[in-house]
């Protein structure tokens, strides 16, 4: 068994099409873990095996600058199969206890890539958590390593357009737990958002409006300061992304009291209330939307 796992474990760092096969091991794995057809102790020995080389494969093959891949779509194809099977190996781990084992090897990767400033290698491991904090929104918490992953979305400032979207994607992903276990970044996490929204409108608009619906009401010490950004954007975006923004502003304020949320609502809307009374061009596209 050990030098068939050896062998295994080799497959995967072969070649993206070799991976790709030796991959869906783990959808078998979870499926047979489930219906009770494993010994004792063996789930527990291949992932503890086998998971260092499986995500050494994710982060080497679904690069966006992998020198394995033909084409850009047969590249996005196989990020997406890879992920999804990621996330399989991340609950058989959860099933035995091992998650932490797992979130240390993706965590190991991502400071690496931090460390040597390689933004693409952060993008794919920011891509990798993104897939498995999918799966953790109806959970009570998520795992400590998320603060770490995080953090480093919330230092990344400079870097492409796809690497924004999938730094934005994560924190959306993780909305549900800011209110509780990730709260003490959610203020930077936003700002972050904030900050993108010239570079990359739509995620990042949709994203911040996401985390103020978790957990707006922790963030009422910075409406003042988010309401300045908006105000400062919003005649650059298009509707959909200021609808988001605005609304993002409302989930902050709409824990105040009654008498208080009728003054920050109108304070909101004041910059559209301006634009109105100065005439609007509804000849062009802005002024209809």
């Amino acid at each position: 068994s050990e030098i068939l796992l050896s062998f295994i474990g080799a497959c995967f760092v072969v070649h993206p099409h070799v991976s790709q096969s030796v991959f869906e091991l783990w959808a078998i794995l979870k499926d047979a873990n489930r219906d009770s057809k494993l010994p004792p102790g063996v789930l527990q020995k291949v992932l503890q095996r086998l998971a260092g080389p499986c995500v050494t494969s994710f982060v080497r093959f679904s690069r966006f600058d992998s020198p394995h891949a033909d084409d850009r779509a047969e590249l996005v194809q196989l990020r997406s199969a890879l992920q999804d099977i990621l996330v399989d190996m991340y609950c058989i781990a959860a099933t035995l206890g091992e998650v932490n084992s797992v979130m240390g090897l993706l965590l190991g990767h991502l400071e690496r890539a931090e460390s040597s400033k390689d933004a693409v290698g952060m993008e794919v491991v920011w891509f990798a958590f993104s897939g498995i904090a999918e799966v953790l929104a109806d959970e009570p918490t998520i795992p400590d390593a998320y603060a770490g992953v995080v953090q480093s979305v919330c230092r990344f400032s400079a870097g492409t357009e796809e690497q924004i979207i999938t730094g934005s994607t994560l924190l959306r992903n993780c909305g549900p737990h800011f209110e509780k276990h990730l709260q003490a970044h959610l203020a930077p996490a936003v700002q972050w958002l904030v900050g993108m929204v010239a570079r990359v409108p739509v995620e990042t608009s949709e994203a911040v409006l996401e985390l103020c619906g978790y957990a707006g009401k922790l963030l009422l010490p910075h409406v003042e300061e988010f309401l300045k950004v908006v105000v400062q954007v919003a005649p650059s975006v298009s509707a959909e992304v200021d609808a988001s923004l605005h609304g993002a502003l409302v989930g902050i304020t709409r824990s105040l009291p009654a008498e208080q949320a009728v003054l920050a609502f109108a304070k909101i809307c004041e910059g559209a209330s301006a634009a109105l009374a100065s005439g609007v061009d509804i000849a062009g596209e802005a002024g209809r939307s």
